[in-house]
């Protein structure tokens, strides 16, 4: 959900499963039939899943949910909600409000800025980053999901945090 190029699902171990990218974005979608283990891909946005209810039996993203205010978090997590089978869970990787990789960002474009004289901006405006259990806690809360996980991982400097969420 929110695939972008689907670069980060190459060491994915397909098994029996089958993966579909979802984006907004035509050129995203398309990119993604190239990685391996995607099965096709859906051009369509979270806020109204183009699938049927509790036809879904996971959901992941990665650096999606940074870029939604708390308003549209809610409205997105309504439609995992629907989609999603009973008990399955969404997995979403989201930056930390404090991350190395926002602060090498926020150097780099301090820099680029610098030197080409006019305002570089690396990546989409990061609105929502997270900052703490109880905002997540709240959203599930809100949209009928038990928190199972909220935490830094070591494979990926603690760039993100794994927040694990299951349809109750």
């Amino acid at each position: 959900m929110g695939s972008g190029s689907s670069q980060t699902s190459v060491l994915i171990n397909k098994m029996s499963r089958k993966f579909y990218a979802l984006d907004f974005a035509f050129d995203a979608v398309s990119h993604s039939r190239v990685i391996p283990v995607i099965a096709g891909g859906i051009q369509g946005n979270l806020f109204s899943l183009p699938v049927r209810s509790n036809s879904v039996d996971g959901i992941w993203n990665l650096g999606v949910m940074e870029h939604f205010t708390d308003s549209e978090i809610n409205t997105i997590l309504k439609e995992f909600n629907r989609t999603l089978k009973p008990g399955s869970c969404a997995i979403l990787f989201w930056p930390p409000l404090i991350g190395w990789y926002k602060i090498t960002a926020l150097i780099l474009e301090t820099l680029l800025s610098l030197v080409r004289k006019k305002r570089i901006q690396l990546y989409p405006d990061e609105i929502n980053l997270l900052q703490g259990k109880k905002k997540i806690q709240s959203f599930c809360d809100r949209n009928g999901f038990m928190l199972e996980r909220c935490n830094g991982v070591y494979w990926d400097l603690f760039a993100y945090k794994v927040v694990v969420i299951r349809k109750v």
